[in-house]
């Protein structure tokens, strides 16, 4: 079953559970944190910026998880295969970070030694990210997203079991974002432009398990002339009612059932494969930049397989529409926490 919301509500009652779960074109349901029926150290929110074109690419991960802020800032060189990271953690922060209720408005800024300062500028038809870490290679710039409000993008309201009614997970993720601005980094100057670089945007706010795994992937880029892209996950929660899998094409979306990842969980950059159950996407990346990592606390922990790369195979729309794709730019992921 999937189940699409199209009616504007709550996203939580006043006992802390979803008022809707499903999956919808638009942010249609507005995040009230306050309804939660748990503590603040169980709230878990981020964003998550990432700007890519085919040589190189940006990313920046700003985490609220209630007991601590998380926060990580990358620099990936595909054509030297090459990553540079760098992130802070502090404890106690008691969920004040100050993350926006919105996907699509509010102001941020975040500062720390190691990632310097990141600002986060909301506006209707773009979002700007400015950034000046000194200590990180000197990386410093700004960089715009345009966005085309009339065009549907990928949400999720996903429950848990009965016997975890307080758990949920609010989800808004955008790709093929066009990107424009300059950077430089570590001496040298980069530039972004709407021809070949884009944005991948990840808004997540919910109420997890202490042990929790997803899988998650993305690529974006045209076909044909045509703009395709497409999310796809699976992990966690309560998946009766809906999946976030979902293709994109000229800016509509087009929903599909279940997807399984299968990939090589001792060696990240062998050639990832996925598949759906409904036949309607068979797609193989080769990775370009694998990049595994993790970060232990004792009482938290994340480990991640991860490879950026190249997605090609056939993607079938909803009248059965066959495209066949070839290097679509992406990402793949399978991360477990411990949080």
């Amino acid at each position: 079953m999937q189940t699409e919301i199209t009616n504007s509500s709550e996203l939580l009652n006043e006992k802390g559970e979803l008022v809707q779960r499903g999956w919808a074109r638009k942010p249609l349901l507005r995040y009230n944190p306050e309804n939660r029926g748990v503590g603040w150290h169980r709230l878990k929110e981020w964003d998550y910026y990432g700007i890519w074109n085919p040589r190189f690419g940006i990313s920046f991960f700003i985490a609220d998880l209630g007991y601590m802020t998380l926060t990580t800032l990358s620099f990936h060189d595909f054509v030297e295969k090459k990553a540079y990271n760098t992130g802070t953690i502090k404890l106690f922060t008691r969920g004040k970070l100050g993350l926006s209720r919105s996907s699509l408005e509010g102001d941020f800024t975040f500062s720390s030694r190691a990632t310097g300062k990141i600002r986060i500028f909301r506006h209707p038809d773009k979002q700007i990210i400015s950034f000046d870490s000194p200590k990180f290679k000197k990386l410093q710039g700004e960089i715009t997203l345009s966005i085309d409000p009339t065009k549907d993008s990928m949400v999720v309201a996903t429950g848990y079991p009965e016997n975890r009614p307080h758990h949920f997970y609010y989800n808004h993720k955008f790709n093929l974002l066009p990107a424009s601005g300059t950077i430089t980094f570590n001496g040298s100057e980069y530039e972004f432009t709407p021809d070949d670089g884009f944005g991948n945007f990840d808004w997540g706010r919910g109420v997890w398990p202490y042990k929790t795994r997803w899988l998650w992937g993305t690529a974006a880029g045209y076909v044909d002339g045509h703009e395709v892209w497409f999310n796809i996950g699976y992990g966690f929660g309560d998946l009766s009612t809906h999946t976030e899998n979902m293709i994109f094409f000229d800016g509509k979306c087009h929903k599909i059932d279940q997807v399984t990842f299968k990939y090589d969980e001792k060696d990240c950059g062998e050639p990832w494969e996925f598949t759906s159950n409904d036949g309607r996407l068979e797609l193989v990346m080769e990775p370009v930049l694998p990049e595994p990592h993790s970060v232990s606390l004792g009482f938290m922990m994340t480990k991640t397989k991860m490879a950026y790369g190249m997605y090609s195979g056939t993607l079938v729309l909803d009248d059965g529409t066959e495209l066949k794709v070839k290097n679509l730019q992406g990402h793949a992921e399978d991360c477990r926490f411990r949080w």
